[in-house]
């Protein structure tokens, strides 16, 4: 029994001691990373930098901890992050935030509460850590602004997983539940009140193809190189928005390709871009019996629309200017 209680006894040292070095060499990268973006010109302050968890865990807290870019006046500030991670498993870590936190916007702070705002995120184990998959989720949350907007939602989701196939790309999943916008903006979509105050699901479904994977070799943020839009979903009272299609980016980093907008409740939906002025009230009409044509009868019409030239556009309608991808 002695030289099983010495070998469980120095394993145990052996282990304490892995705990430690491994703190350490967690504490050391929070430490180089907080470093490098004050090299890169951005502001940081926090109150304490601690690690604790011994001996199944490393759990590093940042308190009182913000940050400020002069370059794009972006900050940020919370009583607390913290990220949590298996002392046998350091390359899969939990991120937590406080319920409450400020982000600082040119022009305006916007107050984020959220309730059980959390995101776990996976790397494959060598020196590069390329991302294997990425969550986040939350419950209730809210969005004020001090310019007097508010955005909230009951429930939040949005998940990238690795794809190997076909080189650096990733799926995208994003879920929102009951979300409102400010009210002025569903004012004017729908200024007799007569539909809900907020959108019942905003879903998407994609898969992008970056130039380069997401990892510790990162030559800057990566660039798009094609979105394979497989679904896209929205949900307002009767209306139905859903959408599918492939975008890349032109020469000149706008959205080039082709996109299936599939429209349910089409007068609804005419109605309600009338009230916000993306049609002109004289052609309403004429947008009207176009999508009565289409519609054939039935309460859903199908619109092909055409990304290309830096503009959308449907048959010899321009809609608008297309967004940018770079």
């Amino acid at each position: 029994m002695r030289w099983l209680f010495g070998i469980v006894l120095g394993l145990a040292v052996l282990y304490g001691g892995y705990w430690f070095v491994g703190a350490r060499m967690v504490e050391a990268g929070a430490e180089r990373l907080l470093a490098g973006l004050e090299a890169d010109g951005v502001e940081v302050r926090y109150a304490d930098l601690s690690l604790h968890g011994f001996p199944s865990r490393f759990d590093t807290t940042l308190s009182d901890f913000s940050f400020d870019d002069p370059a794009t006046g972006i900050g940020w500030s919370a009583p607390f992050v913290q990220v949590f991670a298996l002392s046998y498993q350091p390359n899969r870590i939990i991120a937590v935030w406080p319920d409450s936190q400020q982000i600082r916007l040119p022009g305006q702070t916007v107050t984020l509460a959220a309730d059980r705002l959390r995101a776990s995120a996976s790397a494959a184990p060598n020196r590069f850590l390329p991302l294997r998959n990425l969550t986040v989720e939350s419950g209730a949350a809210r969005l004020v602004s001090d310019l007097g907007w508010t955005v909230s939602l009951t429930d939040a989701l949005a998940a990238l997983r690795n794809n190997p196939a076909g080189g650096p790309a990733y799926d995208l999943w994003l879920k929102l539940d009951g979300v409102a916008p400010p009210e002025p903006a569903m004012r004017a979509l729908d200024p007799a009140g007569a539909r809900p105050s907020a959108l019942s699901l905003l879903q998407i479904d994609a898969a992008v193809a970056l130039d380069q994977p997401i990892d510790r070799a990162m030559a800057g943020p990566p660039l798009i190189q094609r979105i394979d839009l497989r679904s896209a979903e929205l949900h307002w009272g009767e209306m139905l928005l859903q959408a599918s299609g492939e975008l890349a980016p032109d020469g000149y980093g706008l959205a080039e390709g082709r996109i299936l907008l599939r429209v349910t409740d089409w007068r609804g939906a005419i109605e309600a871009a009338t009230n916000a002025g993306m049609i002109a009230p004289e052609f309403a009409p004429t947008w009207l019996s176009m999508a009565e044509n289409l519609a054939q009868g039935s309460e859903t019409v199908e619109l092909p629309l055409v990304f290309r030239n830096g503009g959308i556009s449907f048959g010899l309608f321009q809609l608008g200017p297309a967004p940018r991808l770079r």
